[in-house]
C-alpha cells in the first residue's frame, strides 16, 4: 500500500510562539488525567509546558528525525521525560486511541486529513488548533493572542470538541412529521367513513 500523505509537507519549519503555547494549555482546560497529543510537535515546547503546568501524560508525533531528536533533548533538559514521549512517525498513521486532547498547528489541508482520523476515534476529544480552524465544524471558543515577536498582530486559536458525528438533526423532525401525517391521514379516513354511514 502507498504511504499515508504528510500532514504538513513544507520546507520551512515554524514553531508555535510561547504566548500561544501558554494560551493553548489554558484553553484546553487540562488535568493530570488527560493524555495530550501534539501532531507535528516540533521542539516539543507545547508538550513540555503541559507536563510542567498540569502533570499530564503527553505524546509528541514528529516525522522529521532531527526535529524529534531535538524534541527529546528538550524534554530531557526540562526534566519531564517520565511524562512526555516522542514518536518518529507520520501523524496520520499514529495511534490516537488514548488521546483526550490534541494540539495542532497545521495548514487547512492537514486539518482536513486529520479530522477524519479524530472523528473515527469513537470518543470525544478536546482539540486546540493554531492559525487555521476546521472547515465545517463549530468551535467551542476562539481567542486571539498577541505575540511579542509580532507586536500589534493577534493570532487566532480555536478550541473544538470533536468525536463521532451525530445524525443530522432534521431526521428526528422528519420522522415525527411522517408519523403525524400518517396518523392524521388515518384519523381523517375514520371521520369520513363515520360521516358516510350516518
Amino acid at each position: 500500500p502507498s504511504p499515508a500523505p504528510m500532514l504538513a509537507p513544507r520546507k520551512k519549519l515554524w514553531s508555535t510562539p510561547r504566548e500561544v503555547v501558554e494560551a493553548a494549555v489554558g484553553l484546553l482546560s487540562l488535568s493530570d488525567r488527560d493524555v495530550v497529543f501534539d501532531l507535528g510537535c516540533g521542539d516539543a515546547r507545547f508538550l513540555i509546558r503541559c507536563a510542567e503546568l498540569v502533570g499530564c501524560r503527553c505524546v509528541g508525533v514528529e516525522i522529521n528525525e532531527e526535529r524529534a531528536a531535538q524534541a527529546r533533548a528538550n524534554v530531557a533538559a526540562a526534566g519531564v521525560s517520565t511524562l512526555v514521549s516522542i514518536r518518529v512517525e507520520n501523524a496520520l498513521e499514529t495511534d490516537l486511541t488514548s488521546a483526550t486532547a490534541i494540539f495542532l498547528y497545521l495548514i487547512p489541508r492537514g486539518l482536513r486529513l486529520v479530522l477524519q482520523k479524530i472523528e473515527a476515534l469513537g470518543h470525544r476529544v478536546k482539540v486546540a488548533t493554531y492559525m487555521s480552524g476546521f472547515e465545517g465544524r463549530e468551535a467551542v471558543r476562539i481567542v486571539k493572542i498577541e505575540c511579542s515577536e509580532q507586536q500589534g498582530t493577534r493570532y487566532p486559536l480555536w478550541l473544538y470538541s470533536l468525536g463521532p458525528r451525530e445524525p443530522p438533526r432534521y431526521q428526528k423532525g422528519a420522522a415525527t412529521f411522517i408519523v403525524a401525517s400518517v396518523l392524521g391521514g388515518a384519523a381523517f379516513c375514520l371521520i369520513h367513513a363515520a360521516a358516510k354511514w350516518r
